[in-house]
């Protein structure tokens, strides 16, 4: 995915209006949400366009994604029950890394949960992944 510099705007604007058509809470409107993403699109050049955008505050969040009904292949808990790191996979096969700090409901392998999240990177052991910090996560709706 790539983006000219002279649509930014324009790219942005259509994402936000997206992003409150498809936001997980009926009365919650976060400006920061960019819209509705497939798994599958999460890759390097979405993570070095995000990137572009630093540094990150209050006056400039992070942008934010939706993912919906992305199944669990492995839950593991972390930090006596606290956080979660999860490897979710789409209907196409790909697998992703995600990490849900404070967690307020546990799912379990095989479970689809829709999810509010940012991408990020993490590196460990000199090896690099992005992995995906989950801010809100559900059961989804769309389960089969």
């Amino acid at each position: 995915m790539s983006v000219h510099k002279e649509d930014l705007e324009k790219f942005i604007s259509k994402l936000q209006v997206s992003a409150e058509s498809v936001c997980p809470k009926d009365n919650y409107r976060d400006l920061s949400i960019f819209g509705e993403l497939p798994l599958k699109d999460i890759d390097d050049e979405l993570f070095y366009l995000i990137d572009k955008f630093e540094p990150f505050g209050h006056q400039n969040r992070k942008p934010k994604f939706i993912s919906r009904s992305v199944l669990i292949e492995s839950a593991k808990l972390l930090s006596d029950g606290k956080h979660i790191k999860y490897l979710l996979k789409d209907e196409n096969g790909f697998q992703i890394e995600a990490v849900e700090f404070r967690v307020k409901k546990h799912f379990k392998a095989n479970s689809r949960i829709d999810i509010l999240y940012t991408v990020s990177e993490k590196i460990f052991n000199d090896k690099r992944d992005l992995q995906l910090i989950i801010e809100e996560s559900e059961e989804s709706e769309l389960a089969s």
